[in-house]
């Protein structure tokens, strides 16, 4: 992989092989690292990637359990194995 650009703990790398393009995080020990394939390199440091980390989040968690999210005010049911929902879990990833 070719680095082609850095930004806030992230860069964009391209395929030296087929030219595909990635956005990854940096890499830091104590983070879990993701990676999304790109169509083109036009606002690459701009993306939302919370919606990816969510998926994550669930699949490894195995989805939801029955219990309600603790958040006050939240209906959402809690992530398997955690008290909140995956929007307040990934909410406390960022603080």
């Amino acid at each position: 992989m070719r680095c082609l650009d850095t930004g806030d703990w992230i860069k964009l790398l391209q395929c030296a092989a087929c030219g595909q393009l990635w956005r990854t995080d940096e890499w830091d020990k104590y983070q879990p690292l993701y990676a999304l394939k790109l169509a083109s390199s036009e606002g690459w440091k701009s993306i939302d990637m919370a919606p990816l980390i969510k998926e994550r989040l669930l699949e490894n968690h195995g989805g939801v359990d029955t219990s309600i999210c603790l958040k006050q005010g939240c209906t959402q049911h809690a992530l398997k194995g955690r008290a909140f929902c995956v929007d307040h879990f990934y909410e406390g990833l960022q603080s």
